[in-house]
């Protein structure tokens, strides 16, 4: 394609040159026996410039689509890595994966998905900071994104930063209303902080939104205990199994923690 367009570009140059050449060179010739005829050099320099002018006007024209064409090529590219890092995360091949993702942030720095999907295996190695960074940047490119805030939350709670952790789940829920887990998150946050109504209320939604969450029974159930209700604490404990019975040797784990302070705090 390239030396098509330039070979018309050599074409248009060279016409111009000879045109302007000829007019010029005509015009200064002394020569007594030759007649020169005005309108004839400007025939010869119009025609060239026409026969040039379609060429200049194509080129032009290919030269304002390629940085569009290079950009919708970088997209596409950005988006075919995105996609093969997506099946390989699938396939719990997380180091190919985060080589992909690696590569479509590199054709598209500006895809928050990309960044959410990498800090998602950099959590799942443990790497919790180069996790909060990914999660921190899709937010800055996109601060719609509500599994961005969610997911930077469920980070800072596992690093302890209840505040944050908060407000980031707070943020999720403005966003995107009817996200249960945002609720239940947050209503865990605050049942480690002591705030058991607001752990309740909390709970109590992220039931409403999605009723076969296990982990909001369950929590819910915990609060429950804690204020001293015994048997809408085991109801709530039950509603848990019967939708995840592994969660067990968890609610088994939470009862006991809950028998042990109360017996340290004389309750």
């Amino acid at each position: 394609m390239w030396s098509k367009q330039f070979e018309s570009l050599k074409f248009c140059v060279v016409g111009l040159v000879l045109g302007t050449w000829a007019f010029s060179g005509a015009s200064s010739s002394q020569t007594p026996t030759k007649i020169v005829t005005p309108g004839a050099h400007l025939f010869i320099f119009s025609e060239v410039a026409m026969r040039c002018f379609p060429c200049l006007i194509v080129f032009s024209l290919v030269l304002v689509t390629l940085p569009v064409q290079a950009q919708i090529s970088r997209a596409d590219s950005a988006a075919s890595y995105a996609y093969r890092g997506n099946d390989w995360l699938s396939k719990g091949e997380l180091d190919l994966a985060i080589a992909d993702y690696n590569l479509a942030i590199a054709f598209d720095p500006r895809s928050a998905a990309a960044f959410i999907n990498r800090g998602r295996i950099w959590e799942l190695k443990g790497d919790l900071d180069r996790a909060l960074a990914d999660y921190s940047r899709a937010i800055e490119l996109n601060p719609q994104y509500d599994i961005a805030f969610y997911n930077r939350g469920t980070i800072l709670l596992a690093k302890g930063e209840m505040k944050s952790a908060i407000a980031d789940f707070t943020r999720t829920i403005e966003i995107n209303p009817r996200h249960a887990a945002a609720y239940n998150n947050r209503g865990g946050v605050e049942l480690e902080r002591g705030n058991l109504e607001h752990a309740r209320a909390d709970f109590d939604q992220a039931i409403k939104l999605n009723p076969r969450m296990a982990s909001a029974y369950m929590n819910r159930g915990v609060a429950r205990l804690l204020q001293g209700q015994e048997a809408a604490a085991q109801q709530d404990f039950a509603r848990g199994l019967k939708l995840k019975p592994e969660l067990r040797p968890i609610i088994e784990q939470r009862i006991q923690a809950v028998k042990e302070w109360r017996k340290e705090s004389g309750r």
